[in-house]
């Protein structure tokens, strides 16, 4: 039986005809399979990354619900002013829509193992409470934060479990809010709310 040189292998040739040689093994083929494993999370990461943004709630579009004057009523479809400015203010209040950036709480008797993940807008009466909210989003995130954190698994489950929460996080802030000047939340709307 003649040798034949296989990539520095020395190989039988009833064996290659055989099938039984196996590719040489080598560094090169291990970075090929870690590559394409890289490869292979990278897009899968994209996948759901995309999937997610598409099917999260955005902000509702009718901000100017009450709005009482034309000018309220154009500032809020963008007209005159750039969106999400009111007169120069602060991004974050359009019309009488207040963004808060999002809030991470533990989620109660999880012994921390669960998490809630929210972003509010809260949606209120008067434009001054929407700036005051805006100077005072400590005070705001804390009180969203504290409604949250008096939630179980269980209160927070379904459609009635982002009810309850909505109705937490108007009470508290409306309490906090009271005494600083008039209006209220009137409602609160998430654009991502996740339970891990």
């Amino acid at each position: 039986m003649a040798d034949e040189k296989d990539g520095g292998a020395v190989v039988e040739r009833d064996e290659v005809a055989a099938g039984v040689v196996a590719a040489p093994s080598s560094k090169s083929g291990l970075l090929l399979t870690i590559i394409i494993c890289a490869v292979t999370i990278v897009v899968s990461a994209g996948v759901t990354f995309v999937v997610a943004r598409m099917t999260a709630p955005s902000a509702p579009s009718g901000t100017d619900r009450g709005a009482s004057s034309e000018g309220e009523k154009k500032s809020a479809h963008g007209g005159g002013e750039k969106a999400g400015h009111e007169g120069g203010e602060k991004a974050g209040v359009v019309s009488k829509l207040v963004a808060v950036k999002e809030v991470y709480v533990n989620i109660a008797e999880t012994k921390g193992t669960r998490i809630l993940k929210i972003v509010p807008n809260l949606v209120v009466s008067e434009d001054a409470l929407a700036k005051e909210m805006m100077l005072a989003e400590a005070l705001v995130r804390d009180r969203i934060g504290a409604a949250a954190a008096k939630m179980t698994l269980d209160d927070l489950d379904g459609v009635n479990g982002r009810e309850n929460l909505k109705k937490e996080i108007m009470t508290l802030i409306n309490l906090s809010m009271q005494n600083k000047m008039a209006g209220v939340v009137t409602d609160v709307y998430f654009s991502e709310y996740l339970i891990q």
